[in-house]
């Protein structure tokens, strides 16, 4: 995992299991540059709660974005990131 620096994970929960394999994820790969997660139905509560984990455990170069799917005109998508 030393040389992933791009992972998109579709349909995230946010449960307690996802972020404890996220904090992993960011211990083994710590030069990723790039994690998208999509989710559907979470709320956007419970989205921040997950952001502020995941912030905490990504190193500071690592561009996190949440993002809702599906994405219409009337639904735009939620990017959360350290880097915009």
């Amino acid at each position: 995992l030393d040389r992933l620096r791009d992972v998109d994970i579709l349909d995230l929960e946010g449960t307690a299991h996802e972020v404890a394999f996220m904090k992993r994820l960011f211990n083994w790969a710590r030069k990723l540059k790039r994690v998208t997660l999509i989710y559907r139905s979470i709320s956007l509560s419970r989205t921040k709660e997950v952001r502020e984990k995941l912030l905490s455990y990504a190193m500071p170069e690592t561009c996190i974005s949440l993002m809702k799917y599906p994405h219409s005109e009337q639904q735009s998508c939620t990017f959360l990131s350290r880097q915009q």
